[in-house]
């Protein structure tokens, strides 16, 4: 019976200390697996700040190189729509369709202030009539028909006098903001627009009679230069140390004055006649356009 009861208590000392040892086992493995997560999560923080700190050289990068940097692009001008109650009003060439930005240099001399030097040129159209709802024959028909309509037929062309491509330069201050890799930049911008002028010429046909008038409009110059003022907006994204993209919004508005030659002959009379006028005109125009940039310092 003594010999049962050793035996049975051998037994259950066994499997309590198995037990305890399989208890061991568990703890272990948990503390094993918690080491594990502590692991994970430690190399999980480690990344975030190797990317912050990534991050962070690059905005140093962009900030370093964001003092001077040159851009260069191109895009398309609209006109802004002109009245036809004046004759230089619509003959004026306006900025409109392709330009070229040659060059625009920014340097900052501030943190966010900078100045920007500006050239852009938008290549003289040679196809003329130019005939549309912000050209030159339909507006300049118009202005002869209110002048002329009541008593003749009027019929008009016009020809360019060769003028050159209308050239702007402009300067002023800038105001930079940085976040990541975009910049933002608004400026207000002053300077100098070259403005090139058409030819008008107009046949009147007398509606109650047989008098027939030829008219030349010739401008004295055909081409001005007037001052331009011109606020603005750019927005770059930098995909690499030295080179970022760029858009560029800019609302142009320039006034110019100019004289022309009226030259009267009729037929009926076979006579001649010469007048001038001189009148002004403002300009508007937006520039819409896309280019590149080249961070230097």
């Amino acid at each position: 019976m003594k010999k049962y009861l050793c035996l049975i208590f051998v037994i259950c000392g066994l499997k309590a200390a198995a037990q305890q040892h399989s208890n061991e086992l568990e703890k272990l493995e948990i503390k094993k697996k918690k080491l594990e997560i502590k692991k994970l999560e430690l190399e999980i923080k480690e990344q975030k700040l190797s990317l912050r700190h990534e991050k962070n050289e690059w905005s140093k990068t962009y900030l370093d190189r964001s003092k001077f940097f040159l851009s260069f692009g191109m895009g398309g001008s609209i006109p802004l729509q002109h009245s036809t109650n004046s004759l230089i009003d619509n003959l004026v060439i306006n900025n409109q369709g392709f330009y070229i930005q040659f060059l625009s240099a920014t340097l900052f001399l501030h943190k966010n202030w900078g100045v920007e030097l500006s050239v852009k040129m938008n290549p003289g159209v040679t196809t003329y009539p130019y005939d549309t709802v912000y050209g030159y024959k339909t507006p300049f028909n118009n202005h002869l028909q209110a002048l002329y309509g009541d008593r003749y037929f009027v019929s008009s062309t016009e020809f360019n006098w060769q003028a050159g491509p209308n050239v702007t330069l402009m300067a002023g201050p800038v105001y930079k903001m940085i976040k990541g890799r975009f910049m933002f930049m608004p400026k207000l911008l002053f300077g100098m627009n070259t403005v090139g002028f058409n030819e008008g010429y107009a046949y009147l046909k007398e509606k109650n009679g047989n008098e027939i008038i030829d008219k030349s409009f010739i401008p004295v110059s055909s081409n001005k230069t007037s001052f331009a003022i011109s606020p603005g907006f750019s927005a770059s994204y930098r995909f690499s140390k030295k080179w970022a993209a760029n858009i560029d919004v800019n609302y142009y508005r320039s006034a110019v004055s100019n004289t022309y030659t009226e030259l009267t002959r009729s037929y009926k009379t076979q006579t001649s006649s010469t007048s001038t006028i001189s009148e002004s005109v403002v300009n508007q125009w937006v520039n819409i356009g896309a280019g590149i940039s080249l961070l230097i310092k």
